[in-house]
């Protein structure tokens, strides 16, 4: 899921990928569709996706500071 995050984490399908990957970690846990999405995700310890693309997009901007410099 995390290929290519950095430039297809903001497009409007993204909401459809997160809606199964909430509906995937639901039958991973075999939990309730009324269950807490976000609980689940901490006991996975996986990220959603926003989170997933915030931080793709944090780690890039470290590494590449040199990009992002004002001369």
């Amino acid at each position: 899921m995390t290929y290519g995050i950095i430039l297809g984490g903001n497009q409007p399908y993204s909401d459809k990928i997160f809606k199964i990957q909430k509906r995937v970690i639901r039958i991973i846990t075999n939990s309730r569709m009324r269950d807490s999405y976000r609980e689940l995700f901490k006991k996975l310890e996986i990220l959603p996706l926003y989170s997933q693309y915030i931080f793709s997009i944090s780690v890039f901007v470290i590494k590449n500071k040199h990009l992002f410099l004002y001369k």
